[in-house]
């Protein structure tokens, strides 16, 4: 069965781009370019790594752009770093064109791109077109995956040292009604809105400094372009008001480390959500358990796509609600899988949330990651183990492994060892992508550990 959904997924990158014939037409984004008056499009696309890359071009050229798509030289991006290989092709989403209306002395736009090989077949180790061909692959099978994010970061003073200093002393959910990072608070999710990026709500979180945005639910790729706009956006404002915001997982020492906690269900072509059961005391379906029985077996090997950094590896350590152990729970906050509560009229809001993505990731291979170890748990009818509803963190190590739970990697090294390991991971995500994932990240870890730093010269001088 393994081989032949490997096969399946193998066939699926070989394709060319196929026209999405539910986007908006091109002519009217025309229309809408001339009577807004903008000057510039920004064509976006994202790197390997999740990192916001741009290229500018005067709306006379977006007709040709829509046509001919923009070419670029690849070699310097990570994810496409062959010399020989070097010359790339973008291709617009019209899907997701936006007006930025507030830049009102310099009106622009933006659209995001897939990256491509030329114009007629997608880049085997673009991210957001996998995903995109992993939603069709649930599509084919009348299911429909939902995503929605609760993203942590903090916003800190600008300051020429390396001192972190956040922008506040507030701790969770204190109220500021009339402070003056209220308004910027609400300012910035008005231009979020504008986006069309879904903020459900904004609140203070158990740091000083530290915020939480959750985004509406949404189908995968639609979730991971708010996600990166998002946090474009936030960074930019935050800029403005003489702030800086920092998605990294763990800026400060001592203080609770920064979360990407991705909620997730699958709905089938009429809407009903597949993973409700309401005969079930955790109100999950089999095919629910099955589904997280996948995310549970093969998070390990996929964590370096969750947790892609060095300093996401100082999140993950028990005593700061950082989840650390493989397993599952009902309401449980110290398990990796938590089954969030619902109310008994919400048989829509079933779902299950994965606690240990933090937001430096690339929100399209997080995605990408829990619906291919979902999928194969769900073709392979595999069994959940038993859920741990006791707080694992007050559980010695004893008590853990008899109990048969598995913790994450302990480090980036660790991580990217299993990823170069997993049979699972060169199938689903293909040979090239983890290759250039490997390498972006080894490079890291060298720099890193020839880096002499401030904590060796303090303590070792």
């Amino acid at each position: 069965m393994r081989l032949l959904y490997a096969l399946s997924l193998a066939l699926l990158y070989s394709i060319t781009v196929i026209a999405d014939h539910t986007q908006p037409s091109v002519e009217d984004i025309f229309n809408q370019v001339h009577s807004e008056e903008i000057e510039f499009i920004d064509c976006l696309f994202t790197d390997l790594l999740g990192n916001l890359r741009d290229i500018i071009i005067p709306s006379n050229q977006l007709e040709d752009a829509f046509i001919n798509g923009l070419k670029f030289d690849g070699s310097s991006i990570p994810g496409c770093s062959l010399i020989q290989e070097s010359d790339m092709h973008l291709k617009l989403d019209p899907g997701t064109f936006r007006i930025l209306p507030w830049l009102e002395n310099q009106k622009s736009a933006y659209i995001i791109c897939d990256v491509c090989r030329d114009a007629q077949t997608l880049y085997e180790a673009d991210p957001r077109s996998l995903l995109k061909l992993m939603e069709q692959t649930y599509a084919d099978m009348g299911y429909t995956m939902y995503f929605g994010p609760e993203i942590e970061f903090f916003i800190v003073a600008k300051n020429d040292s390396s001192r972190v200093t956040p922008c506040d002393k507030h701790k969770y959910m204190d109220a500021d009604l009339f402070g003056d990072i209220q308004g910027f608070k609400k300012s910035l999710m008005r231009a979020l809105s504008a986006q069309g990026i879904h903020i459900e709500k904004w609140h203070h979180e158990v740091a000083s400094g530290q915020h939480e945005i959750s985004i509406r639910y949404s189908t995968p790729v639609a979730v991971a372009d708010q996600i990166i706009m998002a946090k474009h956006t936030i960074k930019t404002y935050c800029d403005w008001y003489n702030l800086h915001a920092t998605f990294m997982a763990k800026p400060m020492f001592g203080q609770n480390g920064s979360a990407m906690h991705v909620h997730f269900s699958i709905a089938d072509q009429k809407g009903n959500n597949l993973f409700y059961d309401a005969s079930d005391s955790a109100n999950l379906s089999p095919l629910a358990k099955q589904f997280i029985a996948g995310v549970l077996e093969h998070i390990k090997e996929l964590c370096a796509f969750c947790n892609p950094t060095i300093n996401s590896y100082k999140r993950l350590v028990p005593g700061y609600e950082a989840p650390v152990y493989l397993c599952w729970a009902k309401k449980n906050r110290s398990a990796l899988v938590r089954i969030p509560q619902i109310n008994s009229n919400q048989s829509s809001a079933a779902r299950a949330e994965l606690r240990s993505p933090d937001a430096t990731s690339n929100p399209y291979l997080v995605f990408l990651a829990i619906m291919a170890s979902g999928w194969e748990g769900m073709i392979t009818n595999k069994t959940i183990p038993a859920p741990i509803e006791h707080n694992l963190y007050k559980l010695t190590l004893s008590d853990i492994y008899s109990r048969g739970i598995t913790i994450l990697p302990t480090s980036l090294e660790q991580a990217i060892t299993l990823l170069k390991e997993s049979v699972f991971a060169q199938a689903i995500f293909n040979s090239r992508l983890v290759e250039e994932f490997v390498k972006a990240k080894t490079k890291e870890i060298i720099s890193f550990n020839q880096t002499v730093t401030d904590w060796e010269v303090e303590h070792y001088l």
